[in-house]
């Protein structure tokens, strides 16, 4: 888990909350094979990625109920007081392949199935 609770990016006047931060995920892509896209992106197209994939996390179902009712994120999660490190990792990988041209949206909607049965 991390060492912290979900922090804040700026990308107009108000702070929104993350999964991870810039500095650690400035860190986490020291280490990782095609970083490119983190690197050659501006630090408010970065803050943007990862706000991008901290909302798509929260729109996945989780079980179990948040650690505080009133927390703006789905984690951290009722039996853990922190963020567990996967979910902050998870938002880095969302957030590079969103700067890489990644289309979200259309993965998303590519994943709904329907079912004609009668």
């Amino acid at each position: 888990m991390t060492d912290l609770n979900p922090t804040s990016v700026n990308t107009s006047e108000n702070p929104i909350p993350v999964y991870g931060s810039l500095a650690r995920a400035d860190i986490y892509f020291q280490d990782r094979l095609n970083s490119q896209p983190w690197e050659n992106a501006t630090v408010t197209d970065r803050s943007k990625a990862l706000i991008m994939a901290t909302r798509a996390i929260d729109r996945l179902n989780f079980e179990g109920l948040k650690f505080d009712d009133e927390q703006l994120l789905q984690f951290p999660r009722k039996d853990d007081v922190k963020v567990p490190l996967d979910i902050e990792y998870a938002c880095y990988e969302i957030a590079i392949s969103l700067l890489d041209g990644f289309d979200l949206e259309q993965e998303l909607n590519s994943l709904n199935v329907s079912s004609d049965r009668k």
